[in-house]
């Protein structure tokens, strides 16, 4: 009798064993071409959204580090305190090396904001609110009225409150560049601009503004609310518009309000310096040479970061032992964290289904092996090869492993389907949810917008040609392997001790 018509007849001589392992061997097979499939949509999707999404790098100085001990101070003859850097940080120069770079696209700094008065009609926020509170509860007791006089000047000068923001530029400004706000007349700023300003349409439009206007602002004491600079007046080149609605809560103090802040330029950063020296009693502090603590680059494309990162790393333009260089992908993390969580669902599915799957079948198909001593043993006594027997034990694991497997393609699709938009669903974003959120960062006071996942990425759930013989080949191999171990067990004994041994 041939091999091949000896596993066919044991295949069907135990139809119990083999309908089990039958449906073992489909369900394994439909979990790992689902899983293959989600996965490998969720990654080419997470990939788009990742050329979407702007991608850069960050050059900072170690906080801890710039301190005193690489820091030494003296006063000029304009009475500055000027700051002296003992190590070798990054100065424009090296920033013009940076984006010599093939793939550089950018760059954004900025010199820092101020808080600041104006007599503009300012998007109302927590002063204005407390202001109208006290102004009820005067008007209901009129002892109160000395009670909160000394709140009053102060509250009316914070609730005229902006932030102005210095910078180099605009163009590359974050929140240009990620999409949450947009140019819409007018032009950006640029590094040579001086007394320029770009203001929010919603504060143009309530002042009755427009670029070529000019509008004023000035420093003030926060406590006492007293005005105490000289003017500061700038021409509006252009107006911006957010592309979301900004939450405001009762405690949004005025000047961080989205719209209530100005772009200009970094010669600001000096005049309000000496102006709060003047006022205070001290001495403005200027440094020696140009240099920056924090610098955002953008690349062309988030598969040319790394390499990029690397250059600036083996450049000679400042001490690197002073700076961090980490990749700024927030935006993509945050747009992406939907998609993200349904390759770690799908990567789950496939790791518990082949250790599962594979576990589970590999002990079957050992144990079922190994029960075969006696016919194993009737056979090498008859004269059968050893190497025809483990050809037969072969031959039944792989055709029954085989069969198992044309289910499982003609379920994957609508399986695979189901399963998929099951973790969809789980990992969707909440309805209507602003595309954007704003954020004060803690210990710095700066404005952060970043993006928000707002819709739910389709994907496109295909099993391919590759697939299949990926989860084919992977499932005929385990098979394979297993019935071999088991086999190498049993192949070592002689005929008469198989014989024997019940």
């Amino acid at each position: 009798m041939s091999v091949f018509r000896r596993a066919f007849l044991y295949i069907f001589r135990k139809p119990v064993r083999m309908i089990l392992l039958f449906f073992l061997l489909s369900a394994m097979g439909l979990l790992m071409l689902s899983g293959l499939s989600i996965y490998n949509s969720a990654s080419a999707s997470a990939d788009a959204v990742r050329r979407a999404v702007t991608s850069g790098f960050e050059v900072s100085f170690i906080p801890e580090l710039y301190n005193g001990d690489i820091i030494d101070t003296y006063t000029n003859e304009k009475g500055e305190l000027v700051r002296v850097l003992h190590v070798s940080a990054l100065t424009p120069d090296g920033i013009d090396q940076i984006l010599a770079l093939d793939g550089v696209e950018g760059y954004y700094t900025t010199i820092g904001y101020h808080s600041l008065y104006t007599d503009l009609d300012v998007i109302p926020g927590h002063y204005t609110a407390a202001l109208q509170e006290m102004k009820k509860e005067i008007a209901e007791d009129p002892d109160k009225a000395l009670q909160y006089e000394q709140y009053f000047l102060a509250g009316e000068t914070n609730s005229k409150s902006i932030r102005l923001l210095e910078t180099d530029g605009t163009q590359w400004q974050p929140y240009f560049v990620n999409g949450a706000v947009e140019l819409v007349k007018g032009r950006h700023l640029t590094a040579d601009d001086e007394r320029k300003a770009i203001l929010s349409a919603e504060l143009a439009d309530r002042n009755h503004l427009a670029p070529g206007d000019t509008l004023t602002v000035y420093e003030y004491d926060f406590v006492s609310g007293e005005v105490y600079s000289d003017p500061y007046e700038m021409e509006i080149i252009g107006i911006f518009q957010p592309n979301f609605e900004e939450e405001i809560s009762y405690y949004s103090v005025e000047d961080q309000i989205l719209d209530n802040l100005i772009f200009t330029g970094r010669e600001a950063d000096p005049f309000f310096r000496r102006e709060y020296a003047e006022f205070y009693g001290g001495q403005p502090v200027v440094n020696e040479t140009e240099h920056y603590t924090k610098v955002l680059f953008y690349v062309d494309s988030p598969l040319n970061l790394d390499h990029v990162m690397e250059q600036v790393r083996n450049m000679d333009i400042a001490d690197w032992k002073y700076y961090m260089i980490e990749k700024s992908d927030e935006d993509y993390r945050n747009v992406a964290g939907p998609l993200q969580m349904v390759l770690n669902l799908s990567a789950a599915l496939l790791a518990v289904t082949v250790a599962g799957a594979f576990a589970v079948i590999a002990l079957l198909l050992t144990m079922w092996t190994r029960s075969r001593r006696t016919e194993t043993g009737i056979l090498l006594s008859i004269g059968i090869a050893k190497r025809q027997i483990i050809l037969q034990l072969l031959l039944e694991g792989l055709i029954i492993t085989a069969v198992s497997f044309l289910p499982a393609v003609l379920l994957a699709k609508p399986v695979t389907a189901a399963i998929g938009n099951t973790m969809i669903a789980v990992s969707a974003p909440e309805e209507d949810a602003q595309p954007y959120e704003t954020k004060i960062v803690e210990g710095t006071y700066d404005l952060e917008i970043t993006k928000t996942a707002t819709e739910t990425v389709p994907l496109d759930f295909t099993v391919n040609a590759g697939m299949l013989l990926v989860v084919f080949g992977s499932m005929l191999v385990v098979t394979a392997a297993t019935i071999l171990a088991a086999s190498y067990c049993i192949m070592r004994r002689k005929p008469k001790e198989l014989l024997l041994r019940r």
